[in-house]
């Protein structure tokens, strides 16, 4: 996994105060509480508008795999599993995330004016 100290510093600065200000007891009474009880996909089949899921290949926490059924529910949707990226991977590698997000907005930029 790539990691530099511009990675460690996105992560300190960013991700960390979440994970020391994480309540377990709160989240877990969260989640029982709002997770649906059918997925948004088994619900409404599929969409057409333009997505991006950008995910690490090297996520210890979700896993690239998982999220590969999706695009049969989303056909324009553009599928980046990054590697050297782990959970974190817009921490990671940021210039590859910032690529797919600009080139996403640009296709919706391009939808929304057709």
């Amino acid at each position: 996994m790539h990691q530099d100290a511009s990675g460690w510093n996105a992560f300190r600065d960013h991700a960390l105060p979440g994970i020391r200000a994480h309540d377990r007891e709160d989240a877990a009474a969260l989640l029982k509480a709002y997770m649906p009880a059918e997925t948004p996909e088994a619900r409404f089949g599929t969409h057409a508008g333009a997505h991006l899921l950008v995910t690490g290949r090297q996520d210890h926490l979700v896993g690239w795999r998982d999220q590969w059924e999706l695009l049969e529910h989303y056909p324009r949707m553009t599928y980046a599993a990054v590697d050297g990226a782990g959970h974190n991977v817009h921490l990671d590698r940021p210039f590859v995330v910032r690529s797919l997000l600009g080139d996403w907005l640009d296709t919706l930029a391009a939808d929304a004016s057709r």
